[in-house]
């Protein structure tokens, strides 16, 4: 497994070069690697898929739940054209897909700060990525019809279950990041106290 955490656009000097931001990455990423080390002790390496959860899969095993559900706050991509005027950038490698499928997720929600990350070009290559892992998402599409359609989740025995996924301005999501007609993007929610500024968006029926 090889996740990383990536910064940039925090200081001026560091949008000089390609490999100046690299080297600023390698560095925050490793720091936070260290710390968890030096409070948890050492970090085997390689570790499984299902390293990253911990106890997490044999509880909800136990809990017997019937659907998992997840915000998933990063773009999975390789894309190197990261979002300008962002500070925080976030990714998970295409080739990190089994820490997702091996806790068996059912949907992703996608509208949050961190989708688009990497661009469209790493939006693009998130929902490719889940597509060809069979994994529903909602929340983020290629224009706002997809982007405002609900993960349909069948549960057997007992009827489905319609999943929503909105990014929001107090969530830290760009309003730039807004899917259009003619844009990719996420489900964006405006102002919900002013109806004004809603979107109605028909669908036939599921």
């Amino acid at each position: 497994m090889d996740g990383s955490h990536y910064l940039s656009g925090l200081h001026p000097k560091y949008r000089e070069s390609k490999d100046a931001v690299a080297l600023r990455v390698d560095q925050g990423a490793r720091s936070y690697v260290k710390l968890a080390e030096r409070l948890n002790g050492a970090i085997p390496r390689p570790v499984e898929s299902d390293y990253i959860w911990g106890g997490a899969l044999a509880e909800l095993d136990r809990a017997g739940i019937d659907l998992r559900i997840v915000n998933l706050e990063t773009s999975i991509t390789s894309s190197e054209n990261y979002w300008r005027h962002k500070e925080i950038h976030y990714r998970m490698h295409p080739h990190n897909i089994d820490c997702i499928a091996v806790a068996r997720i059912d949907c992703c929600c996608l509208a949050n700060n961190h989708v688009l990350d990497w661009g469209y070009d790493g939006l693009a290559e998130t929902l490719n990525t889940l597509d060809a892992a069979g994994i529903a998402h909602t929340g983020a599409g290629h224009d706002a019809r997809e982007a405002a359609a609900p993960a349909v989740l069948d549960v057997p025995g007992k009827g489905r279950v319609l999943v929503f996924s909105y990014g929001s301005p107090t969530s830290g999501v760009p309003r730039e990041w807004a899917a259009t007609a003619e844009r990719p993007g996420v489900n964006f929610l405006e102002d919900r106290q002013n109806p004004h500024q809603w979107i109605r968006v028909e669908y036939p029926p599921i």
